[in-house]
């Protein structure tokens, strides 16, 4: 592979990953809650 296409490649997926590192921030982020010992909890659906 050709340096170009290297750093390219590179490139594209160092955002990809940051763009993957920041949903699961953001989705871990909508499923905790603060329980009443004011610690974060996982949050449990009515399903489970």
């Amino acid at each position: 592979m050709p340096l170009e296409a290297s750093l390219a490649a590179y490139q594209r997926g160092n955002t990809l990953l940051q763009s993957c590192q920041k949903a699961l921030s953001d989705v871990e982020q909508q499923v905790k809650i603060l329980n009443a010992s004011n610690r974060l909890a996982p949050f449990q659906s009515q399903e489970d």
